[in-house]
């Protein structure tokens, strides 16, 4: 493999990569609420049923149990949104390099135009 296909195949590797990120957070954020058994519904019915608990006390642990889940999910939405900012910087590394390191100067603006969007009519 050439040197100009390895940085496109590394370019549109950090891209999907970065893209994927952006999406698994847009899912979470945006996406409707899943109505799905808590978690920890195993270790709620052994704790109430090994250490005989009244009502009231099963509804606090419920009560932390879902408090702990909800903390849980937020430290995997921080995780992700860190690794975001990562992954497009990187993108962003790799993207000028290509450009400056492996386009000739006079197809850099060809080439930001296709970053951009903004791609040109095939020539015959």
């Amino acid at each position: 493999m050439n040197s100009s296909k390895l940085w496109i195949c590394l370019l549109a590797g950090v891209c999907f990569l970065s893209g994927a990120a952006a999406g698994l957070l847009a899912a979470h954020t945006l996406g409707p609420e899943r109505v799905v058994e808590h978690p920890f519904d195993n270790y709620l019915d052994l704790m109430v049923d090994h250490f005989d608990l009244d009502a009231d006390r099963e509804r606090g642990l419920r009560i932390f149990m879902a408090h702990y889940q909800r903390e849980l999910e937020d430290a995997k939405v921080r995780q992700a949104t860190a690794m975001e900012g990562e992954l497009v910087k990187l993108g962003l590394t790799y993207r000028d390099l290509i450009r400056d390191h492996v386009l000739p100067e006079d197809r850099r603006p060809e080439f930001e135009n296709m970053v951009a969007g903004v791609f040109p009519a095939a020539q015959p």
